[in-house]
C-alpha cells in the first residue's frame, strides 16, 4: 500500500503542475510562529517537535476515520505525499533563471556541476519525503 502511494504521488507530481495554492508553505511558517508565541514553551526543540507533531496527529485521525476504506487511506496518503514532495518540480527549477542562485552556484558553473547539485537536491526533496513516509 505504501509503495503504491509513493509511486502514484511521484507520477502525479511529474504529470500535473501543482496549483499555486499547493506551492505555498507560508501557512505552516505562520502557524509555527503563532504556536511558538502563544504556547509559552521556552524550549525551541519542544516547539519544533510540537509544530510537526500536531499536523501529523490531525492526519493520523483523518486516516483512522477512513481506516475501513483502503481506497480512502490510499487517496489521503497520495494527496499528502503530492503536497509535501516540493513546491516546484525539478524541471521548473532547472528552467528557472534563478537556479544558480537557489543552489548557491555561480552563473558560469559547469553543466556537470549543475547536474550533480540538482541530483543532490532531488535526493533530499524526494527521498527524504519517501523515507519519512515509509
Amino acid at each position: 500500500m505504501k509503495l503504491l502511494a509513493l509511486i502514484l504521488a511521484y507520477l502525479i507530481s511529474h504529470t500535473i503542475k501543482k496549483p499555486d495554492k499547493l506551492r505555498d508553505f507560508t501557512w505552516y511558517k505562520n502557524w509555527a510562529r503563532w504556536f511558538e508565541k502563544s504556547s509559552g514553551i521556552k524550549s525551541p526543540e519542544l516547539n519544533v517537535i510540537l509544530t510537526v507533531a500536531l499536523p501529523v496527529l490531525v492526519i493520523y485521525f483523518i486516516l483512522s476515520l477512513l481506516f475501513g476504506s483502503v481506497l480512502g487511506v490510499l487517496l489521503v496518503s497520495v494527496l499528502i505525499l503530492f503536497y509535501v514532495i516540493g513546491p516546484h518540480s525539478l524541471e521548473e527549477d532547472a528552467e528557472s533563471g534563478e537556479i544558480h542562485k537557489r543552489l548557491g552556484l555561480r552563473k558560469n558553473t559547469k553543466v556537470s556541476t549543475l547536474i550533480k547539485t540538482m541530483t543532490e537536491v532531488s535526493m533530499h526533496r524526494w527521498f527524504g519525503v519517501f523515507f519519512w513516509y515509509v
